[in-house]
């Protein structure tokens, strides 16, 4: 079983009923392929994590990256895992929008640190994405 990160820009503006038509969508998709993680959504930033069987890790993020909706699409970490980091979910969803983004930073913040264990190679790179060194909120 592997984990991937990847961070990416979106290509056109995406609503908040764009982003959930496409949750529901992978959910069902990520629970028939046995894949779980978190996808973290940021103004015009995507940054996601997913874990699973290799092969079909790989499949996916090719899919990601063919996707019209994605531009810049970067791989950031892919690692073997004993276990999965983010089981309980079938895709997380934690938005972060301009509006109130410092409140919805902490709330990501504290979801992502809400765990037993030492935070993970990935859970750190998903909270630098949320929670910059300097620690105020941005749009990247």
């Amino acid at each position: 079983m592997i984990g991937l990160l990847y961070k990416s820009t979106a290509s056109r503006a995406m609503t908040p009923l764009a982003i959930d038509h496409m949750l529901k969508k992978a959910r069902i998709r990520n629970r028939q392929r046995h894949l779980t993680g978190v996808l973290v959504f940021s103004d015009q930033f995507f940054m996601q994590y997913l874990e699973g069987p290799e092969e079909t890790v790989r499949d996916v993020f090719q899919a990601i990256q063919a996707d019209q909706r994605h531009n810049n699409v970067k791989e950031l970490l892919v690692e073997e895992v004993a276990g999965r980091e983010f089981g309980e979910w079938s895709m997380a969803y934690l938005p972060m929008y301009t509006k109130g983004q410092a409140a919805a930073q902490d709330i990501v913040a504290s979801q992502l640190t809400a765990h037993d264990g030492p935070v993970s190679r990935a859970r750190a790179m998903l909270l630098e994405f949320v929670q910059p060194a300097n620690g105020r909120p941005t749009s990247h």
